[in-house]
């Protein structure tokens, strides 16, 4: 019995130790697992936060590679396009993403003045080369700055600023830099929302006013970003740049479908883009991209910066001895007596002759201001100077009929002045934000003018008579004679005081918008009679 007792015990006891070692080892078993759960979660939450790094650097660059691409610029040759783009490039000469959009507004500009002068028949083959020559300069610039954008060593380059100095521990701080592999694609994003040109329709001459698309936001309206606008049988574009944006990040799906190399412009080549691709790379074949939106955060006015209007007084007298005309003068801005037929002969002896006086200047007694001589042509002038003000609108935007007015209004008229000018004045060195002056037009030149001013400059279209002062009789010119000889006596004399405005438009291409030309005129008439 106690033999079985025992044998029984140790059955037991080897039957308990068989379950606690099975146990054991399932213990073991699941600790092992456990253990390989933790280290792969672990893997997985490192790879994962290392994905989150990789893409935050991606972030980073590509936000930096559309920051700098402002700093991408060209400079426009005086000598390859004449100058015609000075006055819209930066403080420094240079033309950028930021300020290109200056370029081609001009160029629009230019060219909607050359179709209104072709409307109006006043084309000329001055102003259609300037057209073409603004509008191909403003393309070589364009597709010289575009060119540079899409230069992968330069962009890479941003990338790598960026990501070269970023850590990235959770993938054991391998270096990520930027992956030559890619073309680093661009994108035209925002189409058709506003560009960061502000204009509005009073500043279009002519038939392309109809054509003209403006983006109201607030209470500016601005050129639309890649809607292409048509002057003068040529396509004009913009870059899309929201107004008060910063530099953000967008969806690689709104990139992708809107990348110029996919989908680009009708009719408009090399467009620029607005938006870039940040492509990285790590040693151990992770990779990562990102896509970014640039803005510059900076608006201006469609213009013509470096511009003028200029308004010629011509006060001609015509000397008219029975019924021929014997002369013609030029008569000042103050009441005076000229001698115009001095000894015409009468007949067909030596012995008879006429002199012929009279007394011209007096259209411009009492207030003797550019107003003046402008209204005793036409009283109410709003329609004669719609053109001007248009003009200025090209300008400056706010410029108005009031304002000429005032200004015409100020400017007396000077002795032996014959021509005076309306000219933006700038405070800054990228031609924004004028102030509109007028002056006179002096040889030697008048040292107080801007620099950049080309008073010499000519118009490039024909001139156009816009209003005409019908003849009035001894009104306010007068004058006489006096007849020597036997065989001729005084007969009738009398005096024809009239006038006309002219208006001869320019591009805009050589500085000058156009010219006012307010002709006095005076026609003296004298006769004698035969004595039998």
């Amino acid at each position: 019995m106690d033999k079985l007792h025992s044998q029984n015990n140790t059955n037991r006891a080897l039957v308990y130790r068989g379950k606690h070692g099975a146990s054991l080892a399932l213990v073991a078993v699941c600790a092992g697992i456990l253990i390989l759960s933790i280290v792969l979660i672990f893997r997985i939450v490192m790879y994962l936060g290392g994905v989150q790094e990789l893409n935050s650097t991606a972030d980073a660059a590509a936000l930096n590679i559309a920051k700098r691409s402002m700093e991408i610029k060209t400079s426009p040759s005086v000598t390859q396009y004449g100058g015609v783009f000075s006055d819209c490039t930066d403080s420094q000469g240079q033309i950028g993403l930021s300020n290109i959009n200056r370029i081609w507004g001009k160029a629009y500009l230019i060219n909607a003045n050359v179709e209104e002068m072709t409307a109006n028949q006043q084309i000329t083959n001055a102003a259609s080369t300037a057209a073409d020559r603004a509008y191909q300069a403003a393309q070589e610039i364009n597709d010289d700055l575009y060119a540079k954008l899409k230069d992968s060593f330069t962009l890479g380059s941003f990338f790598d600023q960026i990501a070269g100095i970023r850590f990235h521990k959770m993938l054991g701080n391998p270096q990520v830099s930027s992956d030559t592999n890619n073309n680093w694609s661009t994108a035209l994003i925002d189409r058709g929302d506003q560009s960061n040109l502000a204009a509005n329709s009073n500043q279009i001459p002519g038939p392309a006013k109809s054509r003209f698309a403006g983006v109201a936001v607030g209470n500016n309206t601005y050129l639309p970003g890649y809607f292409p606008m048509q002057a003068n049988n040529k396509n004009f574009y913009y870059i899309s740049f929201h107004n008060g944006e910063t530099t953000h990040l967008v969806t690689e799906n709104y990139f992708q479908r809107n990348r110029g190399d996919k989908l680009g412009l009708a009719d408009i080549s090399n467009p620029l883009p607005n938006a870039f691709s940040g492509y990285g790379a790590t040693a151990n074949s992770m990779n990562s991209h990102s896509f970014a939106v640039a803005n510059p955060q900076r608006q201006y006015n469609l213009s013509t910066p470096h511009a003028f209007v200029s308004i010629s007084l011509v006060n001609l007298a015509y000397w008219i001895v029975q019924g021929r005309q014997v002369n013609v003068t030029t008569y000042g801005f103050t009441p005076a007596t000229q001698f115009g037929a001095n000894h015409i002969p009468l007949g067909a002896s030596g012995n008879n002759y006429l002199d012929g006086y009279a007394s011209l200047g007096n259209e411009f007694q009492g207030s003797n201001s550019l107003w003046t001589a402008l209204t005793s042509i036409q009283q109410d002038p709003t329609d004669v100077l719609a053109s001007v003000v248009q003009r200025m609108q090209e300008i400056t935007p706010d410029f108005s009929l009031s304002n000429l007015q005032q200004l015409l209004q100020q400017q007396q008229l000077l002795p032996n002045a014959s021509t005076y000018i309306i000219y933006p004045s700038y405070s800054n060195l990228d031609a924004t934000n004028p102030s509109i002056k007028i002056a006179v037009v002096t040889q030697p030149p008048n040292k107080s003018l801007p620099k950049w001013l080309n008073t010499a400059a000519g118009n490039d279209g024909q001139q156009k008579t816009l209003a005409t002062k019908e003849p009035v009789q001894d009104d306010p010119n007068y004058n006489w004679q006096m007849v020597y000889g036997p065989n001729f006596q005084s007969g009738q004399h009398w005096t024809e005081v009239g006038g006309n405005i002219d208006w001869t438009p320019s591009t805009g291409y050589s500085q000058t918008l156009g010219q006012l030309t307010i002709m006095h005129t005076t026609r003296a008439f004298f006769t004698a009679n035969q004595v039998n």
